[in-house]
C-alpha cells in the first residue's frame, strides 16, 4: 500500500528530513537544518535546504515559497 504524502506549501519552521516537489515533476529528499552561527538571541535563525553537498537558505528569494513540503 502507497502512503499519501500530506504537501504543504508553507516553508518548514523546524528542522528534518522533507520530501519537496519543485514543479519538476520529480521529488527529492532534503534536510532543513538551522545553520545559526552563534548562541545570540539577537541573530534570527537560519534554516538551509541542504541536498547532497549543495545548500542554499530557505528563503522565498529561492523560489523556495513555491514548493511544497512534506517531513518525513
Amino acid at each position: 500500500m502507497t502512503e499519501k504524502i500530506d504537501w504543504k506549501s508553507e516553508l518548514p519552521t523546524e528542522e528534518g528530513a522533507y520530501l519537496i516537489d519543485d514543479s519538476s515533476g520529480k521529488e527529492r529528499k532534503v534536510r532543513i537544518e538551522n545553520m545559526k552561527i552563534d548562541n545570540d538571541p539577537n541573530r534570527p535563525d537560519s534554516f538551509h535546504v541542504i541536498e547532497g553537498d549543495n545548500y542554499f537558505a530557505l528563503s522565498p528569494e529561492n523560489g523556495c515559497e513555491e514548493w511544497l513540503w512534506s517531513k518525513i
